[in-house]
């Protein structure tokens, strides 16, 4: 396996709350999204709080009750200013990939997935807590870069 793919859920507060894989490069986004079960685990989450926890995507996952994503095709105003709020969240989850291997930079060193003596896995698990710790002392640019952070309502996604 030459190239590793990860699926992360980043919070508002960019933590990252759930962090899957290792899977091979040629696996589809939303491939790894069904194999990771996060949305059967949102679902349970939704049931035992008797809240609505939701995800925002990117195109590549299809839209549900628990992951929405951007509107397409004849859009109106109001949609429309949902997608490029949003969009401002879905650059700030590469950010925090780009955060993981600027911190840990073994984390994208390619060149470790031949040697099958080390558990890539789970070096990239320790990186990604101590990425969270991190976070926690340090902030971040995205914090910077997005500002104070504005809770979305079920109302703004009709």
């Amino acid at each position: 396996m030459h190239a590793t793919k990860y699926q992360a859920v980043v919070l508002s507060n960019f933590m990252i709350a759930d962090f899957d894989g290792p899977y091979a490069g040629s696996v589809g986004d939303a491939n790894i999204w069904r194999r990771s079960n996060v949305q059967e685990r949102l679902r349970a989450i939704n049931r035992d709080l008797d809240e609505e926890v939701t995800l925002y995507g990117d195109g590549a996952y299809a839209s549900t009750d628990v992951l929405h994503r951007s509107f397409r095709g004849n859009i109106n105003p109001e949609q429309a200013a949902f997608n490029e709020h949003m969009s401002s969240f879905r650059q700030s989850v590469e950010w925090i990939f780009g955060k993981l291997e600027g911190l840990w930079p073994l984390v994208g060193d390619n060149t470790r997935n031949t040697v099958l003596l080390r558990q890539i896995g789970k070096e990239d698990v320790v990186a990604t807590l101590l990425t969270n710790f991190h976070t926690c002392l340090c902030g971040g640019v995205t914090t910077d870069y997005l500002g104070s952070l504005h809770l979305l309502h079920k109302s703004t996604l009709q």
